[in-house]
């Protein structure tokens, strides 16, 4: 089993919300025209380690303190 995304710390988060990105053939890859870039949404440690070796943005679903989860947007420091 692959581990679940934890501590992820974004060089920039962006106010572009997932269900607004233009749909690719993908269903968890999306296109931002603001920055003409891939956006990758990741489940899992290893589709985040791929999408951040490839330059992509991503998507990830963070958990709120108030249990609500929300799926924030952007580019993500590599480690």
């Amino acid at each position: 089993m692959t581990a679940e995304i934890r501590n992820c710390e974004f060089r920039f988060k962006c106010p572009k919300d997932w269900n607004n990105l233009l749909k690719t053939h993908d269903p968890k890859v999306r296109h931002c025209n603001e920055c003409n870039r891939r956006v990758v949404y990741c489940k899992k440690a290893s589709e985040l380690q791929r999408t951040i070796i490839n330059n992509d943005c991503v998507a990830v679903e963070i958990k709120q303190p108030d249990e609500e989860v929300r799926v924030y947007v952007g580019e993500v420091m590599g480690h």
